[in-house]
């Protein structure tokens, strides 16, 4: 069975166990049709964000606990308080 990831972007659908709050939302300048944001996004435990892809750089920072980041291409990498990671652009990640 294949899945075709979805955009984050594009659908911000609610999913169980996952809470989102857009701390900051900006067109960037110089940069015709793009923008940035900010975000707290919370996971309860045994949460799972489905196979998704974000359109531009993804930095993510965790703030509390742990967890498992799955990107294409990559070795999983284990998160933990204080771990920073950063996606590039179009790659299907869990």
């Amino acid at each position: 069975m294949t899945s075709n990831p979805t955009s984050h972007s594009q659908t911000q659908e609610p999913i169980p166990g996952v809470k989102r709050t857009l701390l900051l939302k900006q067109d960037l300048l110089g940069i015709e049709g793009h923008e940035a944001s900010v975000r707290i996004v919370e996971l309860s435990p045994g949460a799972v964000v489905g196979k998704h892809y974000h359109p531009g750089e993804q930095l993510d920072y965790v703030l509390s606990g742990s967890g498992t980041l799955e990107v294409e291409g990559k070795s999983p990498l284990a998160l933990k308080s204080g771990s920073r990671s950063m996606s590039r652009p179009g790659r299907s990640m869990t």
